[in-house]
């Protein structure tokens, strides 16, 4: 938050955190599919970073293909942070790609996997949860620009 607060400042233009939905929606890139490439889970170490290839450690972004919209390491290489505050479903959740903010938000939702973690984790509805004040080489976040 900081950052994007920053990032805002500097540049006169709004800079945020994605949605949990947005970032789903950014991740799938309009495909239908398990993954953004297809639904083939062999074909998951050519797209992305995790447990099985990452050889221990994040990775410069940018070295796996991009997906249909152009975004890079949206599957694995460092969990995402998104706006929403964690709830274990998505009963009650806005419908509207709002993100789901609580008085006493804890812990916040990631998103995307991370190289320390198996790949079932890579898939675009996969959720994880983390206490919002923890720091880690294996989450990372994505900012987004909104346009007037």
């Amino acid at each position: 938050k900081m950052y994007s607060m920053w990032l805002s400042a500097r540049t006169g233009r709004f800079y945020r955190l994605p949605t949990e939905a947005e970032w789903e929606y950014a991740c799938k890139a309009g495909t239908e599919t398990a993954y953004s490439f297809g639904n083939d889970k062999g074909e998951l170490s050519k797209h992305s970073w995790h447990l099985g290839n990452s050889r221990f450690k994040y990775q410069k972004v940018g070295q796996k293909p991009a997906n249909p919209w152009g975004l890079h390491d949206m599957h694995g290489n460092v969990w995402e942070w998104v706006l929403d505050c964690w709830v274990p479903n998505y009963k009650g959740a806005p419908v509207d790609g709002r993100p789901r903010i609580l008085k006493k938000c804890r812990e916040r939702v990631m998103r995307g996997g991370s190289w320390y973690y198996i790949s079932k984790n890579m898939r675009p509805a996969w959720r994880f949860k983390n206490d919002a004040r923890v720091k880690s080489y294996g989450i990372g976040f994505r900012v987004m620009r909104e346009i007037p």
